[in-house]
């Protein structure tokens, strides 16, 4: 037995609920003797018998379920297969919470089970030893049969194919159903007394035993940093060389949510410098007054606002979402003041950001210009050396810029550690 253990992981282990496995038979040749009518009640009375077995599997089975506390969040439970079918594996865990995984299978399957939990590489493994192999049990002395009416018939078989298909599943062979038991042709066959027969016998051998349940457990806790944690379910090799089954899970880690967040904005103002500008004249008679009017590029201190809570510990923002767009991750406000000349350009706009670190701001910059006082216009002739008279005033441009905050780091960070470790 291999057992590979990072931290936080609980030694897994087998639990064994309710009594003894069951044996295995051998198969026994189908009687071929003419047999007369069932008696009145004697195949109900079969019948009865199998639908008491297979309740108590079930019965043993949501008992498995209640032991380990399926019914908490923090608790996964799958069936032998890996698959979620009684309990529903969380999309999310809070960080900080210990997630428990079992997986509850028959004790007599026959196929071994591999229970992988991992986050960023780190991954805790066991393989059971193998099952008991199949042994031969002591003969089941011949039965009394008769043919079955049409009707006894089809009670039958509502009673025994839930045991059928359960024991035609891969690794459950031990239980040693009738063959093809499973099949319409099989209950199709004229061989009534024959079906009669192979499920008295089989209720001789394994009707008075008690079915029981084992899981193999094991428990996670996310780390700092890590956004999810990965479940695997394998199963096999099987007994007989055939190949594995395995299934997959993803549960993402709630780090928690930040309203506010500092950040810095390189802004592109449109026409966000403006200016009174004098060209000398082609006869060098005067000055022409004109605008000048061009592009504004400045860095600015933001803080950002996210009103419906950003997700913490996130690469992209379109994980571990809340919502189907995922708007609280990637939509916010953003205010601040220009370094340029400070606190005198302020800017105010939406943040967009699809990673966290970097994002992407439009909105309004609200910044001082020149403008021509009153009787100036542009494109008057002033002569030589005369000055315009200028007033400086706010005024209102349109901005997009680039917003980094200290996320960038940890998500460069992230990023090149998915790179190197496989999941």
């Amino acid at each position: 037995m291999n057992l590979v253990t990072a931290s936080r992981l609980v030694i897994p282990t087998w639990t064994i609920l309710g009594l003894a496995s069951v044996n295995a038979s051998a198969e026994v040749e189908r009687p071929r003797s003419p047999v007369g009518a069932c008696d009145a009640g004697v195949v109900e009375e079969l019948a009865r018998g199998l639908g008491d077995w297979i309740r108590r599997v079930q019965e043993a089975e949501h008992a498995a379920y209640e032991s380990h506390h399926c019914e908490r969040i923090a608790v996964v439970c799958l069936d032998r297969l890996g698959e979620s079918t009684r309990d529903a594996v969380p999309e999310r865990l809070t960080y900080g919470q210990t997630v428990q995984i079992d997986v509850i299978a028959p004790a007599f399957d026959r196929i071994p089970l591999t229970l992988s939990v991992s986050a960023h590489g780190r991954t805790a493994m066991w393989t059971p030893p193998a099952n008991v192999p199949r042994s031969t049990p002591e003969p089941v002395a011949s039965v009394e049969t008769c043919e079955p009416a049409a009707a006894d018939l089809q009670t039958l078989r509502d009673a025994a194919m839930p045991i059928a298909k359960f024991g035609a599943s891969a690794g459950l062979d031990g239980l040693d159903v009738p063959v093809d038991s499973w099949t319409d042709g099989y209950w199709q066959s004229p061989d009534g007394p024959n079906i009669v027969a192979e499920w008295k016998r089989w209720m001789e051998a394994y009707g008075s035993t008690t079915p029981s349940f084992r899981a193999l457990e094991l428990s996670y806790a996310a780390m700092p940093g890590e956004r999810s944690i990965l479940i695997d379910v394998t199963r096999g090799p099987r007994p007989d060389g055939g190949g594995t089954v395995q299934r997959h899970y993803e549960i993402f880690v709630d780090h928690g949510r930040y309203p506010l967040e500092a950040s810095v904005l390189v802004p592109f103002v449109f026409r966000g410098r403006r200016s009174v500008v004098l060209t000398e004249t082609s006869d060098g008679a005067g000055q022409r007054i004109s605008i000048d009017q061009d592009w504004h590029i400045t860095a600015a201190l933001m803080v950002q606002y996210f009103p419906l809570g950003r997700q913490r510990g996130i690469v992209s923002s379109f994980e571990g979402c809340r919502t189907r767009s995922c708007v609280e991750n990637w939509l916010g406000v953003q205010v601040g003041l220009g370094l340029g000349d400070l606190f005198r350009e302020w800017y105010f706009g939406f943040v967009l950001e699809p990673v966290s670190g970097l994002a992407i701001g439009l909105g309004g910059a609200v910044l001082q210009g020149q403008f021509l006082a009153a009787g100036m216009a542009e494109g008057m002739i002033l002569p030589s050396p005369t000055s315009p008279r200028v007033d400086t005033d706010y005024m209102v441009r349109p901005y997009f810029g680039v917003t980094l905050t200290t996320d960038i780091l940890e998500t460069a960070d992230r990023a090149t550690l998915s790179m190197r470790v496989p999941h």
